[in-house]
């Protein structure tokens, strides 16, 4: 996430194509990075593009927990992790899942959030 948000800060979103390479450096498998504004809008999603350019600020997990909200608290303290639960891609069940997110200013654009979870067994 660190090395993301430092190429999303270099590059803006001529960054975007390179996250959405699946098995490439930054999408493999359950992984992948993703990016939201500050309002909650999706704009990048490898493992789930319907989300992207849509609000997903009020999107809660299983448990009730608002975690975008979360990830945009957390991420406007600089970086850090949440815990939440949501479905392994092409899954249907939720399962738990820890995300580090940390802040990132894009060139002449607004700050964003970025991030990128795992799946805990």
């Amino acid at each position: 996430v660190d090395k993301a948000a430092a190429l999303i800060e270099s590059k803006g979103k001529a960054a975007f194509p390179e996250f959405k390479k699946k098995d490439g450096e930054w999408f493999k498998g359950e992984t992948y990075i993703f990016i939201l504004d500050m309002k909650g809008t999706t704009l990048l999603h490898p493992a789930n593009p319907e989300l992207e350019a849509k609000s997903t600020l009020d999107l809660k997990d299983a448990n009730g927990k608002a975690f975008i909200r979360e990830f945009i608290e957390t991420g406007k303290k600089g970086s850090g992790w949440v815990d939440y639960t949501w479905p392994k891609p092409g899954e249907k069940s939720p399962s738990k899942k820890v995300t580090y997110v940390k802040s990132a200013k894009m060139p002449s654009e607004a700050t964003v959030i970025v991030g990128a979870g795992i799946y805990v067994k």
